[in-house]
């Protein structure tokens, strides 16, 4: 396991208050105290920083905010959720099971199981519609129906990073599917235009240019499988040899970027274990066909150790189906951040080389300045269920009363299983800076107007062949910065 203290790394929280004189600050923006309802493998929580919109599910639906809004709250000191506007969702479905932003920043799709087995629902939502936060709240454009595996209930959902209309989706047999909703903006019963359903997913994701699908299986090995006609390209197998076991699960794949794969295992004695693979090439279909990888290029050991968790409805814990990671990458640092959905801590890996040749985690020197899911004011424990990077900043950030302030940085949001929301500032002393004495780091941006409300086609047609929409959007596939 390659581990690298770091000092040039800090997650600082908001200042407590005027006489609030740590440096670390207050993780949490909103104190949970319920449970959100929502199953512990759920992703709900998504920022859209093209249009500077905050995303997180509540306990009757879903609510949003103005990141900017947030940032007035966060420097002034003022509570958060004055800042946020609810949106409840019509009984009958199941609970949340995805939040998210599709790749052309058009649509917020709200997915979960339907009324009935062997269904999703996904409530699709124009991002025009949250111009205002004044009454009535947002109603969704279209409410599709999605066929899946007869039985079975959505586990999880992702908006293809290329092809707007595109959405794989994963069931609790392990099979995936992958859909393409309807252009105009009218409620429909849709069926997959590709099932595969053996052997079954214990996990799935787009690589970074939409063309291909990564499938984690019980059995350790990672397919790599064309998103237009389901052939196998490659495969990775687990080495056993390296996590030091006799039997591993593929839990989570993610692309980092489109150069690193991180993939994390479940192992047989109850411990997890993150590699980072290289992708073949530039990672296209012929790459990976004609030079799979051999071995992993890098060892993360346990990245969000497992082992407290314990599942408040009385279920048992199935570590190979339902552990999760929530990754935020910022490709620009060549770093990421990682939750787990069994785990307090909140990890951090990247690259010193500018390269991005060699990951390794970081741990940081002061670990007071080390992200921790915080403990609820009960006392009891809380997990992450969606993480999320705000690159909107633009004002200062307080860090010690009476001290000159930091430059804006981006923020992590996190939210947990009982409705908490967490925000971290990420400073990085050795990022690139723009403006005079650092005032402002790189790869933060200005939020865009929102555009005008649909009129007729949900959004562009971009069929799952075509090329990427950009170089920005295929890299971003791994790395949830749009």
């Amino acid at each position: 396991m390659s581990v690298e203290e770091v000092e040039f790394v800090r997650f600082i929280g908001r200042p407590a208050g005027p006489s609030d004189k740590s440096q670390t600050g207050r993780t949490t923006a909103i104190e949970g105290s319920d449970a959100l309802g929502v199953s512990h493998d759920a992703d709900v929580l998504c920022v859209s920083n093209t249009y500077g919109l905050l995303f997180a599910a509540s306990a009757r639906g879903f609510q949003w905010a103005r990141t900017r809004a947030l940032e007035a709250c966060w420097v002034k000191g003022e509570p958060f959720e004055p800042a946020f506007s609810q949106v409840e969702l019509a009984r009958g479905a199941g609970a949340l099971a995805t939040l998210a932003v599709n790749c052309a920043q058009e649509l917020l799709g709200a997915f979960s199981s339907g009324g009935a087995e062997g269904e999703a629902v996904v409530r699709v939502f124009a991002m025009a519609s949250f111009a205002s936060s004044a009454a009535p709240p947002p109603a969704p454009m279209a409410t599709h129906t999605l066929a899946l595996t007869a039985g079975a209930q959505l586990r999880a959902a992702r908006w293809s990073p290329t092809a707007p209309r595109a959405v794989l989706a994963l069931d609790s047999s392990g099979a995936a599917h992958i859909f393409e909703l309807p252009a105009e903006g009218r409620s429909a019963a849709v069926e997959p235009t590709l099932r595969l359903a053996e052997p079954p997913a214990a996990c799935a994701s787009w690589s970074a240019d939409g063309l291909l699908l990564l499938l984690g299986t019980g059995g350790g090995a990672v397919r790599v499988v064309g998103a237009d006609r389901g052939e196998t390209i490659a495969e990775l197998e687990p080495p056993l040899s390296e996590l030091h076991a006799e039997e591993a699960a593929v839990v989570s794949v993610e692309p980092i970027g489109a150069t690193f794969l991180l993939v994390d295992y479940a192992l047989g004695d109850g411990t997890a274990n993150a590699l980072v693979w290289k992708v073949p090439g530039t990672g296209t279909a012929r790459d990976w066909g004609t030079s799979s990888p051999a071995a992993p290029s890098h060892d993360l050991g346990s990245i969000a150790p497992p082992g407290r968790f314990s599942a408040s409805d009385g279920t048992d814990w199935d570590a190979a189906r339902m552990r999760r990671l929530h990754v935020a990458s910022l490709p620009e640092w060549r770093m990421l951040i990682v939750a787990a959905n069994d785990s307090e801590s909140v990890c951090t890996a990247g690259s010193r080389s500018k390269a991005g040749a060699s990951y390794a985690r970081w741990q940081m020197r002061d670990e007071s300045f080390a992200p921790v899911i915080p403990m609820l004011e009960s006392g009891g424990e809380q997990f992450a269920v969606g993480m999320a990077l705000d690159l909107t900043a633009s004002a200062p950030v307080p860090l010690v009363a009476g001290e000159e302030p930091l430059p804006p940085s981006p923020i992590v949001w996190l939210l947990t299983t009982h409705g908490s929301l967490c925000a971290w500032c990420v400073l990085h002393t050795k990022a690139p800076v723009d403006g005079e004495g650092g005032v402002r780091y790189a790869l933060l941006r200005e939020p865009q107007p929102l555009p005008s409300p649909p009129t007729g086609l949900m959004c562009s047609a971009t069929p799952l062949s075509a090329a990427p929409l950009s170089s920005a959007a295929g890299a971003a596939a791994g790395a949830p910065l749009s």
